[in-house]
Formats: structure tokens, C-alpha cells, sequence
């Protein structure tokens, strides 16, 4: 007896996970002795990973990645979410690593009953600086200092004169 192919259309409820199992009555193999309908079809279901939002369970988590300039003076920004993009306030002071929770902005629970959160984490990105720019900027902040000192004055910070001269 050879096997018939067939389409079967299936409805995925909101919340499934890697591992759900999902049983179609009558939509699977006929029964090898006579019987009045074929037997039940069983599913697992395996999700693919999304390129922006990691899940554990119901809840939805993301990074995202703020200027210095933003997370010092505060600001709002566009965060992606499972529905689209929503304002987000980002209160001044913000330090890299910080959690903000969007509610019921994550996963709806199979079966109902509620929808978790979404948790973003802001990254502060700075700018890479060269060993070369590093120097420049602190010779620069050694000369401005200098001319504001008076004749004679000595900065020195770990026994190091910063103006160049000898420590006494």
C-alpha cells in the first residue's frame, strides 16, 4: 500500500515555543485495521531565532545601542517591538546595561491568559579611541594648563610633573 501525500492547514496559536506539541485529531495516518477515521496527527514545533530579540518564555529581550551624548542628557528612541516600533524615554544619566521593561510587549502565553514583557537593555557606545589621539588630547590639556598656571607651579599627579619639570 503506498502513501498518499496530502496539505494540511494548520493553525499555529500565539505562544508556541520550541518543543510545543500540537495534536491534529483525524489528520493522521489511517489506522492499519479498518476504523472510522484516520488517527491523530501529533506536531513540535521548532522556532527559528530572531536576528533582534532573544525570548525566554513569554518575555522578549533586545539591546540597544545609545551615544554617550544620549545616555548623559537623556532621550527617546525608537525600539522595535513584536508589534512595531514604540517611543521609549531614556532619562538622563543612563548607564550602559541599564533594563527598561515595556509591558505586555512580549509573547501572548499559549492558551491564553496574558501577554509577558519586553525588556530592553541599553548598550552606551563610545567611541574607540587610537593610543595616538589619547596623547595628543592629554599633551593639549597639558599645554591649556600650563598657561593658566603661575611661573614656578608644579601639577603633579603620582610624582609625575605634568608641565614637564623635575619633581622637587
Amino acid at each position: 500500500m503506498g502513501r498518499e501525500q496530502a496539505t494540511v492547514e494548520v493553525k499555529v496559536p500565539p505562544g508556541v515555543d520550541t518543543g510545543t506539541r500540537l495534536k491534529l485529531s483525524g489528520e493522521g495516518e489511517p489506522a492499519p485495521h479498518p476504523a472510522p477515521s484516520p488517527a491523530t496527527s501529533t506536531w513540535w514545533w521548532q522556532v527559528r531565532e530572531h536576528p533582534i530579540f532573544r525570548r525566554e518564555d513569554t518575555e522578549v529581550v533586545c539591546e540597544m545601542p545609545i551615544s554617550f551624548t544620549q545616555a548623559a542628557l537623556g532621550t527617546q528612541i525608537d525600539v522595535p517591538t513584536l508589534d512595531g516600533p514604540v517611543k521609549m524615554k531614556i532619562p538622563a544619566g543612563t548607564q550602559s546595561g541599564k533594563v527598561f521593561r515595556l509591558r505586555g510587549k512580549g509573547v501572548p502565553a499559549l492558551g491564553g491568559g496574558g501577554r509577558g514583557d519586553q525588556h530592553v537593555r541599553v548598550m552606551v557606545e563610545t567611541r574607540p579611541t587610537s593610543p595616538r589621539s589619547s596623547a595628543s588630547c592629554s599633551s593639549g590639556w597639558r599645554r591649556s594648563r600650563a598657561r593658566r598656571t603661575t611661573a614656578g607651579a608644579r601639577i603633579l599627579v603620582a610624582g609625575r610633573d605634568l608641565l614637564g619639570g623635575k619633581k622637587k
